[in-house]
């Protein structure tokens, strides 16, 4: 094999341990309440479509984001509970960030989970005008 592609894999496989480094790290120390571990109370409640947008494996780049913002708030000692919404950022700069049905509706449900909205910023395509999509707790 060349030097290129062993490059490009090498490349690919640090990025992949990279995410699951950081799904650990999610799981193990994100909080939902001071008692209870967010993942394990998604778990134990059964949310299975949040579950599968969760998994690094599956690819979906906002739920990513979500875990990159979880890690982040918790490593800076900021409590979950305590706060009254979440605002993330896909623009990336380097393509479309476009959200996904699937994605839509997880982050409709993780609205509702966490009981605060959920604010996305995104871009459809490259050099698109920044879009902002609103994700609101319902009562159900």
């Amino acid at each position: 094999m060349n030097q290129f592609l062993r490059r490009i894999f090498r490349k690919q496989a640090k990025a992949e341990k990279k995410v699951d480094v950081e799904f650990e790290e999610f799981k193990d120390t994100f909080y939902l309440n001071p008692e209870a571990r967010f993942f394990d109370v998604l778990k134990e409640g059964r949310h299975t479509k949040l579950l599968l947008w969760l998994d690094p494996s599956n690819g979906f780049s906002e739920s990513q984001a979500f875990i990159l913002l979880a890690n982040e708030v918790t490593r800076r000692g900021v409590k979950i509970w305590e706060q009254t919404g979440i605002t993330m950022n896909l623009d990336e700069g380097n393509g479309s960030s476009e959200i996904s049905e699937f994605s839509r509706k997880s982050l409709g449900e993780l609205a509702t989970f966490l009981g605060f909205p959920i604010t996305v910023y995104y871009r459809e395509s490259i050099g698109s005008e920044l879009k902002k999509a609103d994700f609101l707790p319902t009562n159900s």
